[in-house]
């Protein structure tokens, strides 16, 4: 999640066309920093194991216990979240 942070005075004194691009541009951006960190994580991945780092990918029974034991951590957080923001935690899983 991508978040713009600007004053309430400045925002309103733009044009809505303004307004338009810039959210267009956030979105862009946003969209294009994720690919990038997306990226950034296979090439260090790649990396570890040119140097012989032997990465493990759990099963999905481990996958799936994970997700049980995440539960309690996701009560206990969850109001600190934007709504919906668990949901879509658990979606990208």
């Amino acid at each position: 999640m991508t978040t713009m942070i600007i004053a309430d005075s400045f925002w309103n004194s733009l044009s809505q066309e303004v307004k338009d691009c810039i959210k267009d541009a956030a979105i862009r951006a946003g969209r294009r920093e994720r690919d990038t960190t997306i990226e950034d994580g296979q090439q260090a991945r790649n990396q570890l194991q040119s140097d012989g780092v032997i990465v493990y990918d759990p099963t999905d029974a481990e996958l799936e216990q994970l997700k049980i034991k995440m539960q309690s951590v996701y009560d206990k957080f969850e109001h600190t979240f934007p709504d919906n923001m668990i949901n879509k935690i658990r979606a990208l899983q």
